[in-house]
């Protein structure tokens, strides 16, 4: 069974009735960290990194072994909360992205051999989100749950260039499965617009 990416799972899931005027682009960036000087099986923090305001994911990058331990936290929250990997390239580990929403620092500790921290920062661009009411979901095709509405990807501002393949429809649908990624349900419904070209733009650049 495929699992969805991050990026196109929550793409499913933009049925919030968010309509989204055209946006600028998304800007991404890395920033080099350095970790305290703690032994390596001591966890080691970096300086809190000020994020900027127009930053809302982050992800993180580093060189080492796959036993090594990546923790962030940001948003005011007081509790460094685990990364996920979602890729690799050899020895070099790619987190998911990360929701910090209005967060403005942001923090990360690591634990085991680790070198080559980044902290990459994506700023999903502007966009004015237009809340009109829930549209009711559509009739079921047949006897179980109805089957929700499905926002086109114009819907959020999906950045059309990025795209590298067309898509791949299947025939028929049995069951699907929703992936959500490392980041909270801390966030507002005007706020998944930019969540969801925030994760595409990070898989994408």
């Amino acid at each position: 069974m495929q699992r969805l990416s991050s990026a196109a799972a929550l793409a499913v899931v933009a049925t919030l009735g968010v309509l989204v005027q055209p946006v600028s682009a998304a800007m991404l960036r890395t920033v080099p960290l350095r970790l305290g000087s703690a032994g390596a099986d001591a966890w080691r923090t970096t300086a809190a990194v000020a994020v900027g305001s127009s930053v809302s994911v982050v992800g993180v990058r580093w060189r080492g072994p796959r036993t090594a331990a990546i923790e962030l936290r940001g948003g005011g929250s007081q509790r460094f909360g685990p990364v996920s990997v979602g890729s690799s390239v050899g020895r070099t580990w790619i987190s998911e992205p990360i929701w910090i929403g209005r967060a403005t620092r942001v923090e990360v500790r690591a634990r085991g051999q680790v070198t080559g921290l980044e902290l990459v920062l994506v700023a999903p661009g502007a966009a004015h989100a237009s809340l009109g009411p829930r549209t009711p979901r559509s009739p079921a095709a047949g006897p179980g749950v109805p089957q929700p509405l499905i926002r086109p990807r114009a819907a959020w501002g999906a950045d059309e260039s990025l795209v590298r393949a067309p898509p791949f429809y299947f025939d028929r649908l049995g069951v699907a499965f929703v992936h959500h990624t490392d980041s909270t349900n801390g966030y507002a419904r005007g706020d998944v617009p930019a969540l969801i070209r925030g994760f595409y733009d990070y898989h994408r650049k």
